[in-house]
């Protein structure tokens, strides 16, 4: 399948050419500080990751260089954030996610423990994710329909 060539990834695509560029000029980046986030001591971290205000980055997990973390996610333990990967706020990942490159996980997105999200896929806000992620793919869910109301719910 190919690559997406606009949207999310294509932002994530530019966001690690130009991070690869500055550092192969000699650039050194940034770690974030941890105030208002719980990120585990054992947690590694790389260069130029932006970890949003109260998001938790749980034991034993790698996140890997140039990655963006939105507000309030929740990284389970042992996941792996590969490079260049934005997670928006409210994501959640259980444990021991893999998080592929230049990934993007939509707004409110739930990972099942033990998946893999393929390098250079999207997953869409408010996405439930129970299965791995082929690359480069877009997985979404169904938006949310009305339902019609009972007689009983009408007296509310």
């Amino acid at each position: 399948m190919p690559m997406c060539r606009s949207g999310p990834v294509r932002n994530n695509a530019v966001r690690a050419a130009t991070f690869d560029d500055l550092r192969a000029r000699g650039y050194r980046f940034a770690k974030p500080d941890q105030s208002a986030r719980v990120i585990s001591p054992d947690a590694r971290i790389g260069e130029n990751v932006c970890i949003g205000h109260l998001s938790v980055i749980s034991s034993w997990c790698r996140i890997d260089d140039n990655v963006v973390i939105g507000s309030t996610c929740n990284v389970g333990h042992h996941c792996r954030i590969g490079p260049h990967a934005f997670l928006a706020g409210h994501a959640a990942l259980a444990g021991s996610v893999v998080v592929g490159e230049r990934a993007f996980i939509g707004t409110g997105a739930t990972v099942r423990d033990n998946v893999r999200i393929g390098a250079g896929s999207v997953v869409g806000a408010g996405a439930t994710i129970l299965g791995d992620v082929e690359p480069n793919a877009v997985y979404v869910s169904e938006r949310a329909r009305k339902l019609p109301m009972s007689a009983d719910q009408a007296h509310l």
